[in-house]
């Protein structure tokens, strides 16, 4: 699907494996303009989230459809992930590209 190993690893929630993967330098994005943050929100990996966070990465990255780490985080109902999100930064004005209502 064009997933690297680090996104494997978040998806699946593995933080040790995560932590090892980028102390290794892993690319956190896929094929689809996903990155480990958004993947890592949308699960609702809090303690990852935070790995990544203090690993550097960026908030306000979006994928091809435009979804955010937050966006994502809300959309799946992670509260925790929400808060530390916007707690860390994140723009909760962002809007993506996807209208249910058109």
């Amino acid at each position: 699907e064009g997933d690297t190993a680090l996104i494997e690893a978040v998806r699946e929630g593995n933080c040790d494996v995560v932590e090892l993967l980028l102390k290794k330098g892993a690319d956190p994005s896929n094929d689809y303009g996903n990155n480990a943050l958004i993947v890592a929100a949308g699960r609702g990996h809090y303690d990852i989230v935070q790995l990544l966070l203090n690993d550097g990465a960026d908030l306000s990255t979006a994928n091809d459809e435009g979804d955010t780490a937050l966006i994502a985080a809300a959309r799946w109902g992670k509260c925790d992930v929400v808060e530390l999100l916007l707690k860390k930064g994140a723009d909760p004005s962002h809007s993506n590209d996807v209208s249910y209502f058109d």
